[in-house]
């Protein structure tokens, strides 16, 4: 190799922007703060959460815990309808486990405190924590479009979107240099990620229920109108937390984050309305099977009471199976 050569690999951008990617890792920063040292490992992170998901249902959720939460039914309930069931439960349990990172969300997106920053005890940063807090609901997506055997349009949308943002802020973390820009992104994520572990766990819950009670029509309708509500209010906050961090860090971004963040979000809140208007729809049906069973066992007992012998009415009761 010639001199020249030398001397051209040596100032070489590329190579130098590629040498501060992968050292940065463990370059310090200042007192009480560091780079980012779980970011690279990401893909990593997220196959072995993919991992513990398939052993988890495979061995203690499909075999133990949901013929004990639905009952003796649940082995015949048809294979597409196990599978959704399960994964209720499977979203559930990762969205509960997920509040570890509410600690860390607090600290830097409420209180504005840098992701660099070590938590009080340990060398673990808050960004380390958020990390493997998001990378959790980019597994329960990723798992949730290949495990269940039906899903709806919007929901894969949905979905499909998150784990696009998500490659996108890893992709900004490791390549902006000052960290900044990337560091700004993720907080919209983390927000959306509040509301969903906040707002969007109940409607597993409640499909649970119908699955579980489905005969309950009186408790079903409320649940649903629950539900139904939480989602409505859970939307409607969000947009003033989204559209606050997108007009605070606005300048911080060039002009294809700024153009693709709006669609994204309207992406989000359609699906997010969408599923209100489902289980609004849910409830009123509900309603209207809990009046008519009144309706019918009013009518039972009354001819009952208009037996002149006192016997028993022998009546045949069709139960609205809907």
């Amino acid at each position: 190799m010639s001199e020249s050569d030398t001397t051209e690999l040596a100032v070489s951008p590329e190579l130098i922007a590629t040498s501060e990617v992968f050292t940065g890792i463990t370059r310090q920063h200042g007192k009480g703060s560091r780079a980012w040292t779980l970011y690279p490992f990401a893909y990593i992170i997220i196959i072995n959460y993919l991992i513990f998901f398939w052993c988890l249902h495979r061995f203690v959720i499909e075999r133990r815990l949901m013929p004990w939460l639905i009952g003796p039914r649940y082995r015949d309930l048809p294979e597409a309808k196990k599978r959704t069931a399960t994964n209720h439960l499977m979203n559930i349990l990762w969205k509960v486990v997920a509040l570890f990172g509410f600690f860390p969300f607090i600290m830097t997106v409420v209180l504005g405190h840098s992701m660099r920053e070590r938590m009080p005890s340990g060398h673990v940063t808050y960004g380390d924590i958020l990390c493997l807090d998001y990378m959790l609901f980019v597994t329960g997506f990723v798992w949730e479009l290949v495990y269940r055997s039906r899903i709806s349009f919007v929901t894969a949308l949905h979905h499909l979107v998150a784990i696009f943002i998500s490659t996108l802020a890893v992709f900004m973390m490791l390549t902006d240099r000052h960290g900044q820009e990337g560091e700004n992104y993720l907080q919209i994520i983390f927000v959306y990620g509040f509301f969903e572990v906040f707002f969007e766990t109940g409607p597993h819950v409640c499909m649970l229920m119908y699955t579980r009670d489905r005969g309950n029509s009186k408790k079903l309708k409320r649940s649903f109108l629950i539900i139904a509500i939480m989602s409505f209010t859970g939307t409607f906050l969000e947009q003033f937390a989204i559209f606050f961090l997108y007009a605070k860090h606005f300048k911080t971004w060039d002009w294809s984050i700024k153009i693709l963040t709006p669609i994204i979000h309207v992406c989000f809140a359609s699906a997010q309305i969408h599923g209100g208007r489902i289980f609004l729809s849910m409830s009123r049906k509900m309603a209207k099977e809990h009046a008519a069973n009144t309706s019918l066992e009013r009518g039972v007992k009354e001819s009952e009471q208009q037996e002149p012998d006192g016997s028993k009415l022998t009546t045949t009761v069709t139960i609205i199976e809907g």
